[in-house]
């Protein structure tokens, strides 16, 4: 992942947004404004917020400084579909569209839909991921 964040000129960003240690274990520095996103974040339920905040750990950043292979992840007979997370501070919109733009040169089919939500739509906006996906699967 940090080869993508090196390719739009986003290192800079890395220390504000993880705090590594030596080990390259890391944590998110800002969870509530660079995962939930804000105002994301303040339309939750407060406790609902602070157990999500609170579930977070170290996670294990060697993985993110591994070169992106792009090898085919997917199957020929697999419809691909994508929610672009229009605030998203983490994955930012021009690193998902890139990623998008990257399948369809290859010459897949994206289904796409946009939320106005941060990196985890799941948790601040279920209700347009549930429709999202009802979307996607009727098609």
């Amino acid at each position: 992942m940090v080869d993508k964040v090196d390719e739009f000129g986003h290192m800079h960003k890395m220390p504000i947004a993880y705090g590594f240690d030596e080990d390259q274990s890391y944590v998110a520095n800002n969870p509530k404004e660079g995962l939930v996103g804000e105002p994301y974040a303040d339309q939750l339920d407060p406790e609902e917020l602070k157990a999500y905040i609170d579930s977070l750990g170290r996670w294990n950043g060697k993985r993110m400084y591994l070169p992106i292979q792009n090898t085919p992840a997917w199957r020929d007979d697999l419809s691909i579909s994508f929610i672009y997370t229009l605030g998203d501070l983490t994955v930012p919109i021009d690193y998902q569209r890139n990623m998008a733009e990257y399948l369809e040169k290859k010459g897949k089919s994206v289904r796409t839909a946009e939320i106005d939500t941060g990196h985890c739509p799941n948790l601040a906006a279920t209700k347009e991921v549930v429709g999202a996906v009802v979307k996607f699967t009727s098609e």
